[in-house]
């Protein structure tokens, strides 16, 4: 996971943020945002058996 830290989710140049960058971005643990993703509470799509994109 790269180290860089995201200024404001509205200026990142992809529409979709991975798990570890939202998690970075929140200061919360990967598993935090995962539990946000099955409850439902935070969309997230799954582009393959193990990768996921947040809107």
């Amino acid at each position: 996971m790269s180290k860089r830290t995201l200024e404001s989710l509205k200026s990142h140049r992809e529409a979709y943020v991975t798990v570890g960058e939202l998690a970075e971005y929140w200061v919360v643990s990967r598993k935090q945002i995962y539990k946000h993703i099955e409850a439902g509470t935070l969309p997230a799509i799954r582009l393959g058996p193990r990768l996921l994109r947040i809107r």
